[in-house]
């Protein structure tokens, strides 16, 4: 009789215990989060496929619309650039006197035995400031040759020419007959400033 009352005691512990397990697991599944929708809310895209990648490259050019502005010296020295690119001109002279000086035409007429006449057409344009003149004389001139002293012109002339004019001049120097114009230059002097043009690049003059 003992026995049993001491078993039949440890029966309905176990089963109170057994009951408050299935109570606690209860209220586990009850109070927990529910699972996330596999789909968005009404009203939010939704995302689907593996998300784009868009790589961020490590130097990044800027370009900018605004014009580029050249230095107001660099452009003078730019077009003065172009200017020499012309063979048969050059610029001389200080600012406030320089002129252009033009090789036009070359002709060339026997003389002597020993002796060509070499007329060379120039043209003087004055880049002088108002006022001003820019000075075009025999002695600026001289026709030189390698192993030839240099030769000025036969007659002395002071043609100055007055800003913003033009003068053209046909100059006549006595040379040797056997003097190759291939290698022969005309040289202009002005001031401590010297520059030379070669004759064989001008046109020959017309004459009838």
């Amino acid at each position: 009789m003992n026995a049993l009352k001491q078993y039949g005691w440890e029966g309905t512990l176990a089963g109170i215990i057994g009951a408050l397990i299935i109570a606690l697991t209860a209220v586990t599944h009850m109070t927990a989060h529910p699972p996330q929708p596999d789909r968005a809310p009404v009203g939010v895209p939704g995302l689907s496929g593996t998300p784009a990648f868009h790589p961020v490259p490590d130097h990044l050019r800027v370009t900018s619309s605004a014009p580029s502005i050249q230095p107001r010296a660099a452009q003078k020295a730019t077009a003065a650039k172009r200017k020499r690119a012309d063979p048969l001109e050059v610029v001389l002279g200080p600012s406030s006197i320089s002129g252009e000086f033009r090789l036009l035409s070359v002709s060339r007429t026997p003389a002597t035995s020993t002796t060509d006449e070499l007329t060379l057409e120039i043209r003087v344009t004055s880049r002088a400031v108002a006022g001003f003149v820019t000075p075009f004389q025999s002695v600026m001139l001289e026709v030189r040759s390698r192993a030839l002293q240099p030769i000025k012109p036969e007659h002395p002339f002071s043609h100055p020419v007055s800003a913003g004019n033009t003068r053209d001049e046909e100059i006549a120097f006595m040379i040797p007959s056997g003097l190759n114009l291939e290698r022969t230059v005309l040289r202009i002097l002005f001031y401590n400033e010297q520059k030379e043009i070669p004759l064989s690049l001008a046109p020959k003059a017309d004459h009838p």
